[in-house]
């Protein structure tokens, strides 16, 4: 039991991003797009508490906009089954 105990406590527990407010939203936007001479839209896909469950990028465009099909962001929430998303 000790040893397991060692083990758990030595491993890297990954926490997923949590989102509190809109500053922790641009932060990981920000860090996804950062300074990109093209237009994307990405989603970020939560759960009920607010944990990102997945970063997806939606379209990516020219240098003035870009495209986004409604049908393809809702498909993938719900396939994705997120409780928030953040667009």
């Amino acid at each position: 039991m000790f040893a397991l105990a060692r083990i758990r406590n030595e491993s890297d527990v990954i926490q997923k991003d949590k989102i509190a407010n809109s500053h922790d939203a641009f932060e990981i936007f920000n860090s996804l797009m950062g300074d990109l001479p093209h237009e994307e839209f990405w989603i970020i896909l939560m759960n009920k508490a607010n944990r990102v469950t997945k970063k997806v990028r939606i379209s990516e465009g020219g240098f003035s906009g870009t495209v986004v099909d409604p049908k393809k962001l809702f498909k993938i929430c719900l396939d994705h089954r997120a409780n928030a998303i953040i667009l």
